[in-house]
């Protein structure tokens, strides 16, 4: 198979990877081998590549997040068959679908929304997964007594599909914030009931449309830059969700508050092994509410092929934080 390699650790300017011949993935016992046929890049992909180096001899494949068909069934497991159409978000310890062909445990993925196209839906597992965890807690509902939930970078993958969620899911009023024309339609267009400039002071802004303060922050990215302005935007027993842990994140200045933090890893259930299926699971419902017209694919952008030239300029386009929604490479549909 074809895939989309590196072995030293680069940033964006010393961009490396290349397409490779390698070995089509061998299955584990529970595994299904998936042809892919589009892989959704995000931020993570770039974080990695600057940060993880392949061991000497070998290569680091990225990519996490796709749409495919299922080639082969491992022995273990159950509900899928040769043929099927199904998405995902794969394992970050194993190599990932930058290529023709993933492995991956049976558990994590689910059969795609008929309603959408490949590249559609392989925009939305990893960011359905991330916010359906970041935002639900016990009895998959938000944390009692959330009825305002302010969304930072609702215009971004994870945003965008955030805001949906808590509209079709809950019955909070949602607030997101965008800064450009375009990202505040789109906002808009996802659902939200206020949007804010956040380029502008937020707490002002909440004052101004007559929301003293919200019960849950989501912060998409760049937490530790937003984490000052918290005890302003943030009610006293709030619920503050953080998708990104910087080494110098310090939360010492909402423990006068009572604010509680959670800490989101989409890939935690299957790197620690703790109840992995719940990811299959959360995909089937995501399943229902996309066929049921509740949720809309987040894809904006499709670049056609697996090549280092359509690789390059995803990654350059997502290190710019400018994306509105998610950009998708769709592989041959023919191999």
């Amino acid at each position: 198979m074809q895939a989309l390699t590196y072995q030293n650790a680069h940033e964006l300017t010393d961009f490396a990877l290349d397409l490779q011949e390698l070995p089509v993935p061998t299955l584990r016992d529970s595994d299904l081998l998936i042809r892919v046929r589009a892989f959704a890049v995000n931020p993570g992909d770039t974080v990695i590549r600057r940060f993880r180096s392949a061991a000497p001899g070998q290569t680091v494949t990225l990519g996490w997040e796709f749409a495919g068909i299922v080639e082969q069934v491992g022995p273990l497991t159950t509900g899928f068959q040769v043929g099927d159409e199904v998405y995902g978000a794969g394992d970050l310890s194993r190599d990932g679908n930058y290529a023709d062909y993933v492995a991956v445990d049976y558990r994590v993925v689910a059969h795609k929304p008929s309603t959408l196209s490949f590249p559609e839906a392989a925009a939305l597992p990893m960011s359905f997964q991330t916010a359906w965890g970041a935002l639900l807690r016990s009895d998959n509902q938000l944390p009692a007594g959330v009825n305002t939930v302010l969304v930072l970078g609702g215009a971004g993958g994870i945003g965008s599909i955030a805001v949906q969620l808590l509209k079709a899911h809950t019955s909070a009023v949602v607030i997101a914030t965008a800064s450009r024309p375009e990202s505040k339609r789109w906002v808009e267009a996802m659902g939200a009931d206020v949007v804010l400039d956040h380029s502008q002071d937020l707490a002002t802004q909440l004052t101004q449309g007559g929301i003293e303060k919200v019960d849950m922050v989501l912060a998409t990215r760049s937490s530790a830059s937003h984490l000052a302005a918290m005890p302003q935007l943030l009610k006293a027993y709030g619920h503050l969700a953080l998708l990104d842990a910087h080494q110098s994140l310090d939360v010492s200045g909402l423990t006068p508050y009572s604010i509680s933090v959670h800490l989101e890893n989409v890939f935690a259930r299957v790197l620690t092994n703790q109840h992995p299926e719940q990811q299959g699971l959360i995909l089937r419902k995501l399943t229902q509410l996309v066929e049921a017209g509740k949720i809309r694919s987040t894809l904006q952008k499709t670049l056609p092929g697996l090549t280092s030239e359509n690789i390059r300029t995803a990654h350059e386009l997502v290190e710019k934080s400018e994306m509105i929604g998610k950009i998708v490479l769709e592989l041959e549909s023919v191999r």
